[in-house]
């Protein structure tokens, strides 16, 4: 199946996984999520501006996992509660050595690949899209 381009994709996959378009969860205007039984998220609010949807999500992950995020705009994640597990992720791909740990702020650039892997548990992050105006 193809990948979503309008909107930054990601999916809470097995660790190692291809992030692939599914049925969606639509309740976000950031990104789309497939629905999957290892990921619940609600968004607690938001804001949209021209070129700009910012939300507050909140997710519940049951298991490790991993996922690719890709956009036609710019995406930024800031972790409110601390990341999962040990985060771990690169642009285009995570070969030996090249992923590294990843902190309390994520930024994706228009157009680029951040592979990503992360933990079980409970976590609460401002997502923010940006389109060039």
């Amino acid at each position: 199946m193809p990948r979503k381009s309008a909107m930054p994709s990601s999916h809470g996959v097995a660790a190692g996984e291809t992030v692939r378009r599914g049925r969606t969860n639509p309740v976000s205007q950031v990104y789309d999520l497939p629905v999957t039984p290892t990921m619940e998220r609600t968004v607690r609010g938001g804001i949209a501006l021209p070129g700009v949807v910012m939300e507050l999500h909140r997710y519940s992950f049951r298991g490790q996992q991993g996922g690719v995020f890709s956009s036609p705009g710019s995406f930024l994640d800031l972790a409110l509660s601390p990341r999962l597990g040990h985060p771990f992720g690169g642009y285009g791909g995570m070969e030996k050595g090249s992923g590294r740990t990843l902190g309390d702020v994520l930024f994706v650039p228009a157009r680029r690949e951040l592979h990503t892997e992360w933990g079980e548990g409970e976590q609460t992050s401002i997502c923010c899209h940006m389109q060039r105006l």
